[in-house]
């Protein structure tokens, strides 16, 4: 089982495309107060800083996915952050993965996890640059992609030769090698 997380630039998806969440909680009209006053100047500051970061971010990092939401990358993303949506009604991108037969399945970080199906997909052709070792870009049979940080370089290379074909699930090689040692 591998572990990783769905790429930080990948947005956050709009309300309507998550699954319906737990109920809210009746707030006090004293916490509705506090965040009449308080949510402005928070949202100005994390738009402006928020902003600037990405921007230079996503410079530096390149693109993180291709497709949108009704793609097989923006359907991958929405089961990662409906993980977390059906749970607390927050979003995450925690992530793990099974590789099988078929593709990807897609498991959130806690136990124990209702299993998904497994998406079909590969290794996408023109990885990201040598100063990127955890991410893995990750095709789909309709064209879109998305990228995938992994916890560490050796499970983003396990993870590149599991999509590449070149290694089985269950095959000796496919485990990780000792600590410390990159994946070339």
């Amino acid at each position: 089982m591998l572990h990783g997380r769905l790429d930080p630039y990948i947005p956050l998806p709009p309300r309507h495309r998550l699954p319906p969440g737990p109920a809210r909680s009746k707030r006090g009209l004293a916490a509705i107060a506090g965040l009449i006053v308080a949510m402005p100047v928070q949202a100005l500051f994390e738009f402006v800083l928020g902003s600037a970061f990405r921007l230079v971010g996503r410079t530096v990092h390149g693109r993180p996915w291709r497709g949108g939401w009704d793609s097989d990358a923006g359907r991958f993303a929405l089961t990662v952050f409906g993980f977390y949506w059906e749970r607390s009604r927050i979003t995450g991108r925690e992530l793990r993965l099974v590789v099988a037969d078929a593709g990807l399945v897609p498991l959130p970080p806690w136990e124990p996890a209702e299993p998904t199906a497994a998406v079909p997909c590969r290794l996408r052709p023109g990885q990201p640059p040598a100063r990127q070792r955890s991410r893995v870009d990750v095709a789909f049979g309709d064209g879109s992609w998305l990228a995938l940080q992994m916890d560490n370089p050796q499970e983003a290379g396990r993870l590149r030769g599991l999509l590449a074909g070149g290694l089985s699930p269950g095959s000796p090689s496919a485990r990780p090698g000792p600590p410390g040692r990159p994946d070339r």
